[in-house]
């Protein structure tokens, strides 16, 4: 606003440029939402994700990921407690997992894994382990994949 003034330096008249703010004042508006939906979010993932890693704690279930590519493995620290790996001595690799299972059951986990990879389904199945310190356990593994646009796994993981 601008006062537009007489030779005599009496206003005569007021200058006004207006602008419409609303589309401005609506996206700020629309993104002080989103952000907070957005942590609400957050913190609800947060309390869920407590509390299944309390259940699986408590229920002794130990998680595993492969990627099929590298043969490379991530077990958590359950997991590696169940198969008799000192934390973080698991060496990450497919092939110690497979020389973990017993010999008689080898074909019978390799082969639901291929099923399931290749009907793109779940498996669960029981088998035996041999621990690092020699005892025989029964264990029932399960898992699932994730597929590429190509429709080829790129990542398994799963539970035992």
């Amino acid at each position: 606003m601008s006062p537009v003034k007489d030779e005599g330096g009496k206003i005569r008249e007021i200058a006004m440029i207006l602008k419409d703010v609303t589309d401005k004042i609506e996206t700020e508006r629309m993104l002080i939402q989103t952000i907070s939906d957005k942590k609400a979010a957050e913190e609800k993932f947060q309390i869920i994700s407590e509390r299944l890693s309390l259940a699986v704690k408590a229920g002794n279930i130990g998680i595993w990921e492969w990627v099929p590519n590298t043969n490379h493995m991530f077990w958590d620290e359950t997991t590696e407690n169940i198969f008799g790996f000192s934390l973080g001595a698991f060496p990450r690799t497919s092939d110690v997992f497979t020389r973990c299972i017993h010999p008689e059951d080898r074909d019978l986990v390799w082969g639901s894994i291929a099923t399931a990879l290749e009907e793109k389904k779940s498996y669960k199945t029981d088998f035996r382990i041999n621990r690092r310190d020699g005892v025989t356990r029964w264990i029932q593994g399960s898992g699932m994949a994730l597929y590429d646009t190509h429709g080829k796994a790129y990542h398994m993981m799963g539970t035992v």
